[in-house]
């Protein structure tokens, strides 16, 4: 693989926050590692079915919600 031409991004206190590439360099990046902007639908099927809270699912949020830090 061709090595990537990048700029580091420095916060105020010198710390590495971000990097940027050319978008040529990232559209390499993302067919090397086979990236795809759609979720593939195997991967998205272990998300499928629902939550059993096992009671009245409106008591089950207020609850959780009143052991919410104020």
């Amino acid at each position: 693989m061709e090595p990537v031409r990048k700029q580091i991004v420095y916060d105020d206190h010198q710390q590495p926050v971000q990097v940027l590439i050319s978008f040529k360099d990232w559209q390499r990046i993302e067919q090397a590692l086979g990236a795809s902007d759609e979720p593939n639908a195997k991967e998205l099927m272990q998300f499928y079915g629902k939550v059993d809270f096992g009671g009245d699912p409106l008591k089950v949020q207020r609850q959780m919600r009143a052991e919410w830090p104020a």
